[in-house]
């Protein structure tokens, strides 16, 4: 488990450590060594091990970087309003961007596509 950031709320921080050890109490209780002492098995359970391992890490890195792009859909959304502009959908023409609307005007910040309403 890595150290809390700065960053990292408490209730974040309480959730992660609360997960790996619970995944890591199920890994000791589902998985039991092989009986048998060949060379293959063994390898085989240790590949079996690794890959659990690599698998779980990815899906917390994917639960990781879906908050932080909701976080930052909720700060861009929040800066366009205060701006006085509303974030759009994706731009039909490069999909690169959302469209920003204003009062007048459809705009894409990534091709310059551009309409009045």
């Amino acid at each position: 488990m890595q150290p809390r950031t700065h960053h990292q709320s408490e209730r974040d921080w309480a959730r992660q450590w609360e997960r790996q050890r619970q995944t890591s109490q199920s890994r000791a209780q589902t998985e039991p060594r092989p009986q048998s002492h060949s060379r293959q098995a063994t390898a085989d359970w240790t590949h079996a091990r690794a890959t659990q391992r690599e698998l779980e890490t990815l899906r917390g890195r994917l639960e990781a970087a879906e908050r932080r792009q909701k976080r930052l859909l909720n700060t861009v959304t929040g800066l366009a309003r205060a701006s006085g502009v509303s974030v759009g959908s994706p731009c039909n023409r490069c999909d690169r961007s959302h469209l920003l609307v204003t009062a007048n005007a459809i705009h894409c910040p990534s091709c310059g596509y551009a309409r009045s309403l």
